[in-house]
């Protein structure tokens, strides 16, 4: 019996050990890892998942592969309960995005999982990307997006415009460049973006769709060695995702679409000094090679009257900040204004083409021929190397009359559009000085009355006869029956004053806390706690004929 009994004891004791060991297991957290398709297209994407059972909480991703040509990404975490063929499995699924981006074969290595000190690595496992439509009618091995920076010459002179182009470069994906989140960096430049509807290099460059973004015209201010070109974009790619539901019906959807920061790399350029000879005096800076012509009215005129002069200037090369052509000849008694017309400028491949034209209003201040010369402009040409000076047709006139009606009338314009009399200034001032006078005297005065008819009403109450205590305690308990709030606050309040007079010593100590503590009470209803209702005006009388031991 003895043998007997020690036998079951034994068996008892092997099955604990079985269920702890098993219940152990179950408790502990179980990783299985699965990828939804092992073979996609290039452009196409598959899920990745990392199932993890038991006790989850906390655990997150902390290291990703990166594989060349593969985008790993990761998409959240998701509760799951399943039940399978009878088997039930609860606990949480970590999801990663996988996007093919090159033909070939691949082998994912474990993702690496954390919660506190402890971590999980998942298994490997493997995926076929194979060549897909890239959306014009080729086969693309690849899925790609990049950018592009492209210059018109790494080499230019102070003054002469550098053509920079920026490109998206698409493989495999459709993207579209929505705008600049940050523009390019061009330090020690002027820049211009122009139009350029016929830029070169749209179109494919090997695998790639290439599309022109943006043009910049980059006018250096300086010598030296630069790095231009920089900044970043925000696109619009369209992700295709053909799912097994749309192959079942024949059909292909268009995919997700999402938005993407596109940065651009930076180009050298080397900016050069103007050569010193052969430099004319009148040269400002102008590069190129330009033409000048003058449209002049024909005629003599008034004296203080106006001649318009056009001047254009035609050509390839700094248009964007070019100088206004100047008179040849300094006239006295000539007014000469100048102003800006109207400017078209293209891109002709690397190079800045188009017009400017500026208008002169020449006014004679006297009588007589007026002979101011040619318009004049002097330019650096980077093409022949060499300085050249183009001018227009020589400007002669023949201003008539003494001047005196004419000067009036131009005065007149003159002082009407142009000068102001500082005397009008003096008067303005000194107007607003006297209004602000009178506003701060009138202020005091105002302060003066109210605080006057103030002091007056608190001196009429101090001479009227001191009632008796008892007085505003009944005047109180009218209120009450009245249903007069304000006037029983009032009335309270003077109640308590008068109670704490003729009280000293010991008496005055101990009376004052309930004094105090009753005042705060009818302060907050009289400032901001609202109407005071019948049941505490009595409660309150109350507390008063028992502060004064009347009660």
């Amino acid at each position: 019996m003895k043998r007997e009994s020690l036998k079951n004891t034994g068996r008892i004791l092997l099955c604990a050990v079985i269920a702890l060991i098993i219940t152990g297991a179950n408790g502990a957290t179980q990783l299985e890892t699965e990828i939804d398709e092992t073979s996609i297209e290039v452009g196409y994407s598959t899920t990745l998942r990392v199932r993890l059972s038991g006790d989850a909480e906390g655990i997150k991703p902390v290291r990703f592969p990166s594989i060349p040509g593969l985008k790993i990404e990761y998409s959240g975490m998701q509760q799951s309960y399943e039940y399978i063929n009878g088997r039930s499995w609860s606990g949480v699924k970590l999801l990663f995005s996988v996007t093919a981006l090159k033909k070939g074969r691949y082998r994912i290595p474990p993702l690496v999982l954390q919660r506190g000190s402890e971590k999980f690595v998942s298994r490997e496992v493997a995926l076929t990307v194979t060549a897909g439509s890239s959306g014009n009618g080729g086969e693309s091995a690849i899925a790609d997006i990049k950018s592009s920076v492209e210059l018109s010459s790494g080499t230019s002179y102070v003054g002469q415009p550098v053509i920079m182009r920026y490109y998206l470069l698409a493989a495999g994906l459709r993207a579209e460049a929505k705008r600049f989140n940050e523009f390019p960096d061009t330090k020690g430049f002027a820049i211009k973006m122009i139009d350029d509807p016929s830029a070169p290099g749209d179109g494919q460059e090997g695998e790639y769709n290439k599309n022109h973004i943006a043009t910049f015209a980059l006018i250096p201010a300086g010598t030296g060695s630069y790095r231009v070109g920089g900044g970043s974009a925000l696109l619009s790619v369209e992700m295709p995702s053909r799912g097994r539901m749309d192959e079942f019906f024949g059909m292909n959807f268009p995919g997700f679409t999402r938005t993407q920061l596109l940065t651009f790399d930076v180009r050298p350029v080397t900016i050069l000094p103007l050569p010193g000879r052969g430099r004319p005096d009148a040269f400002q800076g102008d590069i190129g090679n330009f033409t000048i012509r003058a449209d002049i009215p024909g005629g003599d005129v008034e004296v203080y009257d106006e001649k318009k002069i056009v001047v254009t200037v035609e050509g390839a090369g700094n248009l964007v900040t070019m100088n206004k052509p100047a008179l040849s000849r300094e006239v006295p008694g000539l007014k000469v204004i100048s102003e800006e017309g109207e400017s078209s400028i293209t891109i002709d491949g690397g190079t800045l083409r188009g017009s400017r034209t500026f208008i002169y209003t020449l006014v004679p201040e006297k009588p007589g021929r007026i002979n101011p010369g040619r318009f004049m402009l002097s330019f650096f040409n980077p093409e022949g190397g060499s300085y050249k000076t183009v001018q227009t047709d020589e400007i002669s006139f023949v201003a008539k009359g003494n001047g005196a009606q004419q000067e009036g009338r131009y005065d007149e314009e003159k002082d009407k559009h142009v000068d102001f009399n500082p005397l009008y200034a003096v008067l303005i001032v000194f107007t607003l000085a006297a209004i602000i006078v009178f506003v701060v005297i009138w202020e005091r005065q105002r302060y003066r009355l109210v605080a006057h008819g103030e002091k007056l009403e608190h001196e009429s109450e101090d001479l009227h006869p001191v009632r008796p205590e008892q007085d505003y305690h009944a005047e109180a308990a009218r209120c009450i029956d009245r249903g007069d709030g304000e006037g029983f606050l009032k009335a309270a309040e003077k109640s308590l004053e008068l109670a704490q007079k003729g009280v000293t010593g010991g008496s005055l100590d101990k009376m004052r806390d309930d004094v105090t503590r009753i005042k705060e009470e009818i302060y907050a209803y009289k400032f901001g706690r609202g109407t005071i209702s019948a049941d505490d005006m009595k409660r309150i009388l109350r507390e008063i004929e028992d502060v004064k031991g009347l009660k």
